[in-house]
C-alpha cells in the first residue's frame, strides 16, 4: 500500500517541477529537470523511498560556493552550459567559449556564484516537497489503517473460529 503512496508524491514531486516558474528558470539544457522527472532517478518500495538529483542539483536551488580550486569539473561543466547561451554570455567560437567558461570558473572558485554570493538561494526543492508531503501522509495514513484493518479483521475471523 505505501508503494502507491510513494508513486503518487514522485507524481506530485514532477507536477510541483513542471509548475514551478523558478525551477523553469533555473534550466539550461534541461539535464537535471529530465532526470530528477525519470524514473531512474528515484527508488520506490514498499515500505522506502528515494529520490536522487545529479550532483550539481544543490547547485541549482542554492548556488556554488566559493572554494579554492575549480574542483568537479566546473570549466567544463559551465563550458557545457554556455552552448545554452543563458544570460546573454556571448562567444564567436569554441576558444572564447573555453576562454568564459575558464573567467567564470575561476570567479566562482574565489567569490561564489552570484546566487551564492548575493543570497539569492531559491527554497524550490523545499517548498515542492511540502506541497507534496500532506497528500503523502494522509495516504500512508491510509495505507497503514487498511494494513491494521484487514489485521483486525483477519484476527477477529480467527477467534470467531475458535472451538468453544
Amino acid at each position: 500500500m505505501s508503494k502507491q503512496a510513494f508513486i503518487q508524491f514522485k507524481a506530485d514531486i514532477v507536477k510541483g517541477l513542471n509548475a514551478s516558474v523558478e525551477w523553469q528558470k533555473s534550466k539550461a539544457s534541461g539535464s537535471a529537470d529530465a532526470f530528477i522527472k525519470s524514473d531512474a532517478s528515484s527508488v520506490i518500495e514498499d515500505e522506502h523511498f528515494i529520490q536522487y538529483g545529479l550532483y550539481y542539483t544543490p547547485f541549482i536551488e542554492a548556488g556554488r560556493p566559493k572554494n579554492t580550486t575549480n574542483s568537479g569539473g566546473l570549466v567544463q561543466g559551465i563550458y557545457d552550459w554556455l552552448q545554452y547561451k543563458k544570460y546573454d554570455i556571448s562567444f564567436d567560437n569554441d576558444k572564447q567559449r573555453l576562454s568564459r567558461a575558464k573567467g567564470i570558473a575561476t570567479k566562482t572558485a574565489k567569490f561564489g556564484s552570484f546566487k551564492f554570493r548575493e543570497n539569492k538561494q531559491t527554497q524550490i526543492f523545499e517548498t515542492i516537497i511540502n506541497s507534496a508531503k500532506p497528500s503523502l501522509l494522509q495516504a500512508l495514513a491510509q495505507g497503514q489503517k487498511a494494513k491494521y484493518s484487514s489485521e483486525v479483521q483477519e484476527e477477529i475471523k480467527r477467534i470467531n473460529n475458535l472451538d468453544r
